[in-house]
């Protein structure tokens, strides 16, 4: 009960004013502190080192139940470009164990202005780049820059974060 309401309160929460410029910011989710470590298998494929060098610029988020990867800065910046918007590769986990073929759906919508909501239901399940198994990825298009709150929602379970497209 305690996340869903953190969540709901994010989503009520997603700008403020800057009080010199008077223009809306974008209050982007920020690494958890303590950080979000998954359990085994994946918490000792992440410690290995040189292991996950996807983690450079991005932290995992989430709980067990379900966990994504997000930028340190907040910020998602020169994606590539197609007729949709901009692209950006998505990977989500869940706890070992869980069902092969996900019905995992992402939904987002703009906060910061008006486009197009988001929904992908399209998920392939790569090899998972941390070698323990049970990755999901999705591609979304992001049709315009702007502050975007993303979610996924698989099992019964929702996790969403707040992120700045930069063109």
């Amino acid at each position: 009960m305690v996340r869903s309401f953190r969540w709901a309160a994010t989503a009520f929460l997603f700008l403020i004013l800057d009080s010199q410029s008077g223009l809306a910011v974008c209050l982007t989710t920020l690494a958890p502190n303590p950080p979000f470590l998954p359990s085994e298998p994946y918490l000792s494929a992440i410690a290995e080192p040189g292991r996950s060098p996807m983690l450079v610029n991005a932290t995992l988020y989430g709980s067990d139940a379900l966990w994504t990867m997000i930028p340190l800065n907040g910020t998602w910046n020169e994606l590539p470009r197609n007729a949709n918007g901009y692209r950006q590769k998505v990977f989500w986990w869940s706890e070992p164990g869980s069902e092969r073929q996900s019905k995992l759906v992402l939904t987002g919508r703009r906060l910061d202005g008006d486009s197009q909501s988001i929904a992908v239901m399209e998920v392939t399940n790569p090899y998972d780049p941390f070698g323990v198994g049970s990755a999901r990825l999705t591609m979304v298009d992001i049709p315009t820059g702007g502050c975007w709150e993303l979610t996924g929602h698989y099992a019964g379970r929702t996790l969403s974060f707040v992120v700045m497209v930069e063109p």
